[in-house]
Formats: structure tokens, sequence, C-alpha cells
């Protein structure tokens, strides 16, 4: 049921599902127990992030998380979801949108969105780079017609909250240039 390998630790999936659910009068099973569970595994998994998703090193690193963080994200609803869920999500879809799946990054970077929403709030520079990824995913899958409201989003609340010669600002009046570049619509 368990393995124990050199830096690696495996639970087979009914052990998974047991120790999810919870049990009235199992001291192992209790819902703080396993909301304690659930946080440490986020945690454990953020830390194992490789630092660049773009680097090829880290890509066999990420190749292994990837599951986790799909069992994680598919097992826990997202009103539970903490900081450090919104950041290990927004990394994979990243990753995954750096590897040619942007209709799977933006899976992981709206749920991200709106975990960083919920969270930090609207105008707090996470939510916006937030935001700004999952712009750039729905662009990357072709999809302007969601990419480009939200790139205007980014760049207004960029103007707003961070003034307008911040460099994520000019990072944002970038992308929706480009944004509009790939529309056709050089005129903007």
């Amino acid at each position: 049921m368990l393995t124990v390998g050199t830096g690696t630790l495996a639970v087979h999936r009914l052990v998974q599902a047991v120790t999810r659910t919870p049990s009235p009068g199992d001291p192992h099973r209790d819902p703080q127990a396993i909301d304690a569970a659930h946080h440490q595994a986020t945690g454990q998994l953020a830390a194992a992030i490789p630092a660049d998703w773009q680097d090829p090193a880290g890509w066999p690193g990420w190749r292994m998380l990837l599951p986790h963080v799909e069992a994680l994200a598919s097992h826990s609803p997202p009103d539970t979801d903490t900081q450090a869920t919104a950041y290990l999500l927004n990394q994979a879809g990243l990753f995954l949108e750096d590897q040619g799946q942007p209709g799977r990054a933006a899976g992981y970077l709206q749920r991200a969105l709106a975990d960083r929403l919920r969270v930090l709030g609207a105008d707090h520079p996470d939510t916006l780079a937030s935001r700004n990824n999952l712009a750039y995913a729905f662009q990357a899958a072709g999809d302007l017609g969601r990419a480009i409201p939200l790139h205007e989003q980014v760049l207004a609340d960029s103007a707003r909250v961070l003034g307008a010669d911040h460099p994520d600002t000019l990072t944002s009046r970038n992308n929706l240039a480009y944004a509009f570049q790939a529309a056709g619509d050089l005129g903007r």
C-alpha cells in the first residue's frame, strides 16, 4: 500500500481515497486532520516546483509533479484553496502553456486566478499576474475573443494600481499590443 524509495513515497489509490474521506469516530480521518494533511501536501508540492518552468533541466521534475498537482486539484473544492494552492496551480499552468498545452494550462490558470481573487483581492500584484497569465494562455490557444478583454483589464488595473510607468504595466501594454497584432488589428 505504501512504497518508499529514495526521495519518493508512493501511496496506493485506495489508501489515498480512504485517507481523503472523513469518518466519524476515526481519529486519523477527522476533517481537521484531513485539512491539515491537504495543506501539508500543497506546501510540499509547491516547495518541489522547479525554479524555472522554461528551463529544460526542470522539465523531468515537472512531469513527475503534474499528476500530483492534478490529483490535488481534482480532489479538493476550489473554495478551500489557499495562496499556496494558487501559486502551485499558476506555476503548473505556466509550465503547461510553455509546453504547448494552452487549453490544459487555462484550466489551472483560471482556478489560480479565482483563488487569488478570493484570497488576495482584485488589486494584488499576484492577482494581476494571474489574470495576465490566463490572457496569454487564451491567446496561445487562439481564443483572442477572451484574451483581448483580459489583457485590457490587466492593463487598466495595472496602470491604476502600480502606475503607468511600472514595469508590469509596460509588460501589460506590450501583451495587449501583441494580442491586437495577432487579431490583425494593427490600428489598435
